[in-house]
């Protein structure tokens, strides 16, 4: 018996379902995260220029990380399909993206909150956020 006897005839290693949602999950990961860096280097540029054309009266915090991560879990939970957790993950960065677009318009500086060294819960905007995005802050998370 030569070795190839023993090659499956025309059968090529397929991928799981599993491994495929896994991959899919994990690419909506990665494009939530490139569409966040992206928007913030865009705001930071923004900003910078509008800083010297009007002064920024409001400061506000937004814990990005943790609404990105708890949509993260909220797609794993729900979705086995790799279009649909692509498509969910572009949804929420668009919503995003939007909802700081209108807090910018309206001359408020929104940060990272973890950017911040003293943050008066007046000025986190995390739950109004959240509350937008369909996000219950209530569910664990990897900071409980």
């Amino acid at each position: 018996m030569s070795a190839e006897d023993t090659k499956p005839e025309g059968n090529t290693p397929s991928i799981s379902a599993k491994t495929k949602t896994a991959l899919g999950v994990g690419c909506a990961a990665l494009l939530l995260m490139a569409l966040f860096l992206g928007f913030s280097q865009h705001q930071d540029a923004s900003t910078t220029s509008s800083k010297q054309e009007t002064e920024v009266n409001v400061v506000a915090v937004l814990d990005t990380p943790l609404l990105t991560m708890l949509q993260l879990k909220s797609v794993q939970d729900s979705l086995s399909d790799v279009d649909e957790a692509s498509r969910s993950a572009a949804d929420f960065a668009g919503r995003m993206t939007d909802i700081l677009e209108e807090y910018r318009e309206a001359g408020i500086l929104v940060i990272n909150k973890s950017a911040a060294l003293s943050v008066p819960a007046m000025n986190d905007i995390t739950p109004l956020v959240a509350k937008r995005l369909g996000i219950d802050l209530d569910q664990p998370n990897a900071y409980d």
